[in-house]
């Protein structure tokens, strides 16, 4: 249940604040852990929601049990909590990852039962562990539990952050006042968040799902460069929406919610800019971790080394895989380049400085996009498709929508293939040039049904075996031969990952579009696939 579901905008949210605003002073931060703990299940389940509460009296506890300690005790203590916070989230984030990689290493085959990531778990833990370290270091720790719990869990910033630090709502959970004032502005920055939410971002991601589609390879420059900006768009108005939302709940709240994005595209260098982007994160990492390895404080090798250290982390925080690495170590170049030779350059030329800021941030963006991992993984020979990506059972399933039943025909193999069968994939190299065909229908304004065939010709032009025709596919109105080129990039994929001639897949929904009826295609027997 996200802020801009309706089952939070219509239910959850009034019947939440109705019971909060009604209830006394000493009753509302019970409210609020009650009302979070409900929204957590609602969105996450009861294995997510148990996970949190034991992290959340785990921390408290060892919070409690450092006041009037020796360091020598608190640094066992503050060990024993970052540790458990450590191993879940290796065990339910990286483990994969890092058995993955291991078994390519080692040429061993890991077996792990891949668990599904715990809604928000890098932000809670991330806030809790911070928590630690700050009493650690000699703050005042919380001894009302509901206090502790209300700051921990509170549903504005749980999920998605941003990360909060006690000091900030320590006052405010003892005492304060909920105005008109503060009702109605924290109201107006939610409903600009969710414009930004559903309005821009959400406009802005058909736009970038139809280029992935179709595919890079295909793309115009023009188009790509949209597809580039209009992807950093989606990005910077979801995420800041989100922290726009957050705000302004906390605000009806009458609890402060730091900003989280400042303007970074007006930002004049890629540091500057990834001080706008995400700031609490980048606060977290800079007082718990480039600070205590020494900042800038100990020359450039060890401020080489802390930036190293940071965004290595940071790109591993967002993602368990190598492209989110490669992101961060991308950042770090550019960052280090900044720092050491062209920082006072930018600094004199406000025009360049902005250019260098837009083109470096777009690349860098784009790393973002988890799906590049595996397009880079298909590559375009120069005599048809050659795919070494065992996961396009995945892509098939994103591209074609709703039912993916395939039929597989033509020697041994022949058969029905479930989704299973194609998730798996194998690596069998098949390649060739593509040909396709539809043919079935749909009416009354439905999304048609419709039956895909392939053709695959070796790369000197002799057919493999003929499955079926040619016909014109013209969905937009504007011509059918981007459309040909996309199937053929996506069927192209699925034929080398299962590892056969033809393939016939049912329940085709070609970018949300009807796709017109035709009756001419025949296989090699002149029989109608057979396609249920």
């Amino acid at each position: 249940m996200s802020f801009s579901d309706l089952t939070f905008l219509f239910y959850f949210l009034p019947l939440f604040f109705a019971v909060y605003y009604i209830l006394p002073f000493r009753f509302k931060n019970a409210a609020l852990v009650l009302g979070s703990f409900a929204f957590y299940f609602i969105s996450a389940g009861a294995r997510d929601t148990l996970l949190l509460s034991g992290v959340l009296l785990l921390h408290y506890a060892l919070a409690r049990a450092m006041a009037g300690k020796e360091v020598r005790t608190r640094k066992a203590l503050l060990i024993i909590a970052l540790a458990a916070d450590l191993f879940c989230l290796v065990y339910f984030k990286y483990a994969a990852f890092i058995l993955e990689n291991l078994g390519k290493l080692t040429g061993t085959a890991f077996s792990l039962v891949e668990l599904a990531l715990p809604l928000g778990i890098s932000f809670y833990l991330f806030q809790s562990a911070g928590y630690l370290i700050d009493v650690y270091r000699g703050e005042e720790a919380e001894k009302n539990l509901i206090d502790y719990a209300a700051f921990t869990i509170a549903f504005p910033q749980l999920t998605m952050g941003p990360i909060l630090r006690y000091r900030e709502w320590r006052g405010a959970l003892k005492e304060r006042t909920i105005t008109r004032e503060d009702v109605f502005s924290g109201f107006e920055l939610f409903v600009v968040g969710l414009c930004f939410k559903v309005l821009l971002a959400d406009q802005l991601a058909p736009l970038w799902a139809s280029l992935e589609r179709i595919g890079y390879e295909y793309l115009s420059t023009p188009l790509a460069w949209l597809g580039a900006v209009s992807y950093s768009l989606q990005l910077y108005f979801d995420f800041s929406g989100y922290s726009l939302m957050a705000m302004g709940l906390g605000q009806m709240l009458a609890l402060p919610v730091p900003r989280n994005f400042d303007l970074p595209y007006t930002a004049r260098s890629v540091s500057e800019f990834y001080r706008r982007w995400h700031i609490t994160l980048g606060t977290w990492f800079r007082d718990y971790v480039y600070i205590p390895l020494g900042g800038s404080r100990n020359g450039n090798a060890r401020t080489v080394l802390s930036l190293t250290v940071v965004w290595f982390f940071t790109g591993l925080w967002h993602g368990a895989s190598w492209n989110f690495v490669l992101w961060g170590v991308m950042l770090l170049g550019f960052i280090l380049l900044e720092k050491f030779c062209i920082g006072n350059f930018l600094k004199g030329h406000k025009v360049l400085s902005h250019v260098h800021q837009l083109l470096s941030g777009e690349a860098l963006a784009l790393l973002l996009d988890g799906q590049i991992e595996q397009q880079a993984l298909a590559q375009r020979g120069g005599e048809g498709v050659h795919h070494i990506d065992v996961g396009i059972g995945e892509l098939l399933l994103h591209v074609l929508g709703g039912d993916a039943r395939t039929l597989v025909g033509g020697g041994e193999g022949a058969g029905e293939v479930d989704a299973d069968d194609v998730l798996a994939g194998s690596q069998n190299g098949a390649h060739g040039l593509l040909k396709l065909a539809y043919v079935g229908g749909g009416g009354g304004g439905q999304h048609a049904a419709a039956d895909l065939s392939v053709e695959i010709l070796e790369a000197d032009g002799a057919a493999v075996q003929q499955v079926g025709v040619i016909v014109p596919i013209d969905v937009d109105g504007q011509g059918h031969h981007g459309q040909l080129q996309l199937l053929g990039h996506v069927v192209g994929q699925v034929a080398a990952a299962v590892g056969h001639n033809d393939i016939f897949a049912h329940g085709i929904n070609l970018l949300g579009s009807d796709i017109p009826r035709y009756h001419s295609m025949k296989t090699a027997a002149g029989k109608e696939p057979n396609c249920k």
